[in-house]
């Protein structure tokens, strides 16, 4: 009693010594240094620049208010802790359903309000193309697979060309998110049989800021994402039921989600694997693995003969193949080290948690399954050294469902009590959690969208237009063939040039400029000061965007 007593005296203190803490962090402004200089060493000097001051202040309010929180939780829960457990016992699954439900709306916000990426700009203009009539590899320049492109254009035939198009498309991409979250659910659920285990893994997916920023993008890496968890979902409902129905299903939402995007290739690498494990061990047949085959074939020679009636197979080789495998990422170190900032607590707990989870005894087949698919999908962009959000984007899930297996693990050896749940969830969320509520109330597409407009306004269809990021061109024609990122050192290009034979030699931007006379043109790739380009265009009011001097412009 007397021991109780002393730990209940010392959390109190604690608590104070909290509570005076966290009202000195906020006056004093404590982290405002630390985390500058921390953005410091992450970001690139670019990135850094555009960080106010009012960033490094927010985020130590931030840390202010959690710690008084904090405090202010255990001196209750201490001095009402039968009262306080109750609680937390009977509305558990509630508390548990609040917290998802914040990390959706705030999930929700940052689609409507995240700056817009070159990539959003560059599908869309795609699907643009295609509702001209273009086809894709013959007609412009794409590396990537193209029913994404077909799946959207039906809305640029509906509405029209219109920049509000791309709070459409986001919220189209928000709710395939949902769909992710749901499967991640559903796997997580049926192979341990826990709710518990499918909620959290669900939380720990909104949590994760290199997912939560890439899959509310307008790309068509996220429904490749949600066909090949749905693939998955039947895969481990084959091995739950043996159901052959099961099978088809799984090879033909591979074989669609391949359709997307290449990227599939890395789930079927994880597919051999198992399967090999599995016909070794005599648990599959042959004739299951040549069903499973038959299925996943099948949209792709469908595929395969579209290109070849549209004389775009050879094109779509070189694009898609010869020229992705030539391209390098950079910026890995910065990846790794923002997604350490981010949601450390969440990648050291996966990397505990392999050793562990397989050396687990009670693991059964379905969850072993899960956690070798997560570590291909995570494994082989490493290897590639394609170490990119985009690249992980697939890994994700898979990996918060493995930590899901690691949570429910500790709960069950260690008789965790709710409330130790959740402040387990609270350590994985209180990082992440600043930087998705910085991300969710701030706009950062307000001048991307104005500056799309002004172009929209200040030319019309027929009109040709230089964008080499690109940034602003949704709806008007390109100079060339190859419009793609041309970069400030045209490398994209030059790995174009190698892959087709200088099939695009007479790409020479000044000469197009000059022949095509383009209403705006991007300072990116070129430069302004020669070839005439100061007396044939000015500045807009948009930096990097020029104007002829012969039109007049209307906003």
């Amino acid at each position: 009693m007397k021991k109780e007593k002393n730990m209940k005296t010392l959390i109190i203190i604690w608590g104070i010594i909290g509570l005076s803490s966290g009202f000195v962090i906020i006056h004093q402004h404590v982290f405002n240094e630390f985390i500058k200089s921390l953005a410091r060493w992450v970001l690139t000097v670019e990135e850094f620049q555009k960080c106010t001051p009012g960033m490094f202040e927010m985020f130590n309010l931030f840390m202010g208010i959690c710690i008084i929180l904090v405090s202010i939780f255990g001196i209750i829960y201490v001095n009402f802790i039968n009262k306080v457990d109750h609680f937390l016992n009977r509305n558990y699954n509630r508390i548990l359903s609040v917290i998802l439900i914040t990390l959706l709306i705030l999930g929700l916000c940052i689609a409507i309000n995240k700056s817009i990426f070159e990539d959003e700009v560059e599908h869309i203009h795609s699907a643009w193309y295609i509702t001209k009539g273009a086809v894709p590899y013959l007609d412009f320049f794409q590396h990537h697979n193209p029913l994404f492109w077909y799946v959207i254009s039906p809305c640029l035939l509906i509405f029209g060309d219109s920049v509000e198009l791309i709070f459409i498309f986001r919220i189209l991409m928000y709710l395939f998110t949902l769909g992710i979250a749901y499967m991640t659910y559903t796997i997580a659920n049926s192979t341990t049989k826990s709710k518990e285990t499918g909620l959290f893994s669900v939380i720990l997916l909104f949590s994760v800021i290199m997912f939560m920023e890439t899959s509310i993008e307008i790309r068509p890496d996220v429904p490749q994402v949600l066909l090949s968890m749905i693939s998955i979902a039947f895969l481990i409902k084959f091995f739950q039921k043996h159901r052959t129905m099961d099978l088809l299903i799984c090879a033909l939402m591979a074989s669609i989600s391949f359709l997307f995007l290449q990227k599939t290739v890395f789930l079927l690498l994880a597919y051999v694997i198992i399967f090999l494990k599995e016909l070794i061990s005599k648990k599959i047949s042959l004739r299951l693995l040549f069903c499973f085959m038959a299925a996943f074939v099948l949209p792709l020679f469908l595929f395969i003969i579209y290109l070849t009636l549209t004389k775009a197979l050879n094109d779509y080789v070189i694009t898609n193949y010869l020229f992705n495998l030539s391209i390098h990422l950079g910026r890995q170190i910065q990846t790794l080290t923002l997604f350490s900032v981010h949601n450390g607590i969440f990648g050291l707990s996966f990397i505990i948690s392999i050793p562990v989870l397989l050396m687990d005894h009670k693991m059964n087949h379905q969850q072993r399954t899960i956690i070798l698919i997560g570590l291909v999908l995570l494994l082989i962009p490493v290897l590639m050294g394609k170490i990119n959000p985009r690249y992980l984007l697939s890994a994700i899930p898979i990996l918060c469902i493995t930590v899901g297996y690691f949570f429910r693990f500790c709960c069950k050896r260690y008789q965790f009590s709710e409330i130790n749940r959740i402040l387990i969830i609270i350590l994985f969320l209180i990082m992440p959690s600043f930087f998705l509520i910085k991300r969710s109330f701030i706009n950062r597409n307000r001048s991307q969208i104005s500056e799309m407009e002004f172009v929209l306004k200040n030319s019309d269809e027929n009109d040709f237009v230089y964008d080499g990021k690109p940034e602003f061109n949704l709806y008007r024609q390109d100079l060339h063939y190859y419009w793609f990122d041309i970069g400030k050192e045209l490398t994209t290009l030059t790995h174009y040039y190698k892959g087709t034979e200088n099939r695009c030699i007479d790409y020479e931007i000044y000469n197009l400029i000059d022949s095509k006379k383009p209403k705006f043109i991007s300072d990116f790739g070129i430069d302004m000061t020669i070839n005439g380009l100061p007396t044939l265009y000015e500045e807009t009011q948009y930096k990097g965007l020029f104007m002829r001097k012969d039109e007049k412009a209307v906003f």
